[in-house]
């Protein structure tokens, strides 16, 4: 019988980077939400995460929030490199019905 160990490691390829995006969303995220005056906390990432990417499971978007506490990664210095700056009006879709503490005002009620 031939082996699938190719095959195995592309799968595993694929999902590493599928992983790395949705650790990238989460960051993002995250950044603009406490950018915008709120309160990142996980449920609420997670939520946001959950609404963008319909397939992904409260579990694994609890994991990808894990891994980010565990490993300490934080949003980016943005003071000197405004590239990629995510913005509300991006993730304002997927935000409108999740529970979210706004301390400066919710941004979403005019």
């Amino acid at each position: 019988m031939k082996s699938n160990t190719r095959f195995n490691d592309i799968l595993l390829e694929l999902a590493e980077i599928v992983e790395a995006d949705l650790t990238r969303e989460a960051l993002r995220i995250t950044e603009v939400i406490v950018v915008n005056g709120g309160m990142a906390t996980k449920s609420a990432v997670e939520d946001v995460l959950m609404e963008m990417f319909q397939s992904l499971t409260r579990y694994r978007a609890h994991a990808i929030m894990n891994h980010l506490e565990v490993n300490n990664m934080k949003i980016p210095d943005r003071r000197f490199n405004h590239v990629d700056t995510p913005t509300l009006e991006e993730y304002a879709p997927y935000m409108k019905g999740v529970e979210i503490k706004w301390y400066r005002g919710n941004p979403f009620i005019s």
